[in-house]
């Protein structure tokens, strides 16, 4: 390679001299301190995520939960209910068998009754 020209060797001069300076120096700190502030802020950033998301999945999971167990407690309501309501219409078939068993039996006293009053006549 060439050897650098007098130009080239002032410039490099000038850039020593400015690397070696206190407000350079100072410069450097900052953009290394602000490269770092960024860092831990793009990881505050990611962890505040990660919590928020695994919160909002508790939340989730805890109304899957109680969504549950209020549909079982539904269903036991239903069958309950559906329980009831055949109990009651067996009882009430078995009043309406009674009622006719009734009403056969009146019947043929009935009949009996006129049959021997006409006999009697």
């Amino acid at each position: 390679a060439p050897p650098p020209s007098v130009e080239q060797e002032g410039a490099l001069q000038a850039l020593q001299a400015l690397r070696s300076s206190p407000a350079y120096s100072a410069a450097y700190a900052l953009e290394v301190w602000r490269r770092q502030e960024e860092e831990r802020a793009r990881l505050r950033m990611a962890e505040n995520k990660a919590e928020i998301r695994e919160q909002l999945e508790e939340e989730y999971r805890q109304r899957e939960l109680a969504r549950a167990q209020e549909f079982r407690h539904r269903q036991g309501e239903l069958r309950d209910l559906e329980a009831k309501a055949k109990r009651k219409l067996l009882e009430l078939q078995q009043r309406e068998a009674a009622v006719k068993l009734e009403l056969t039996n009146t019947k043929a006293l009935s009949e009996e009754a006129t049959r021997r009053a006409d006999l009697a006549i």
